[in-house]
């Protein structure tokens, strides 16, 4: 026996069966558990596209790392060959050659820096995904160093990890620059009683 109800939808009061109700309801609640686990999805894949870009420049130095010392010498002389073409090369070689690991270490802990912001356990403290970031990259610089002693023809020199890490700082506080300077210029593009501009604003989502 099918049971009716008063839906409440209308003044009229129209009577329909109970059983289309609850079939309206259940796909209701279908719908938000659906959506629900969207979001959670999303929620877990973020992270994971914020570290990619580091990950995947890590994989290039490693590649780099991982030339042998005749590969090595063979790129260095290409791009010396190119610098006395060019006439930039000569007593600035060496600075040239070290500046290449301090750029690609600057870059490493820019991409940190950005996945470490997606971590929402660091967006509390403005200095903590700075302090990740810096972390990682000097780590990798010391391991990736560490590697160097075992491929044939290279080495691992101290201070190269302390260049390396230097590096990844200045990247990082490039970055840091960066971002305080577009939040100043999007506040003031703002209503006049926009949150002032302070160290805990710039973690906020979307900076």
């Amino acid at each position: 026996m099918i049971s009716y109800g008063n839906t409440g939808c209308n003044d009229a009061g129209v009577k329909i069966p109970l059983i289309f109700r609850d079939i309206v309801i259940f796909r209701g609640k279908q719908g938000e558990e659906e959506v629900s686990f969207t979001r959670r999805e999303n929620a877990l894949r973020r992270p994971v596209l914020r570290w990619l870009p580091a990950f995947l420049w890590m994989g290039a130095i490693f590649g780099f790392s991982a030339q042998n010392g005749e590969e090595s010498a063979g790129l260095s002389e290409a791009l010396e060959a190119f610098l006395f073409r060019t006439g930039a090369a000569g007593p600035f070689q060496f600075v040239l050659r070290k500046g290449a690991h301090f750029c690609a270490y600057a870059l490493l802990g820019m991409l940190c820096l950005l996945g470490a912001r997606g971590v929402a356990r660091l967006q509390g403290r403005w200095w903590r995904a700075p302090a990740l970031a810096w972390g990682l990259a000097a780590l990798y610089a010391a391991a990736d160093e560490l590697h160097q002693a075992f491929v044939p023809g290279r080495s691992a020199e101290l201070r190269d990890v302390l260049l390396d890490a230097c590096g990844a700082l200045s990247g990082i506080l490039l970055a840091l620059l960066f971002l305080r300077l577009s939040r100043r210029r999007r506040a003031g593009k703002n209503a006049p009683d926009a949150p002032a501009d302070g160290p805990d604003g710039m973690w906020q989502e979307g900076t």
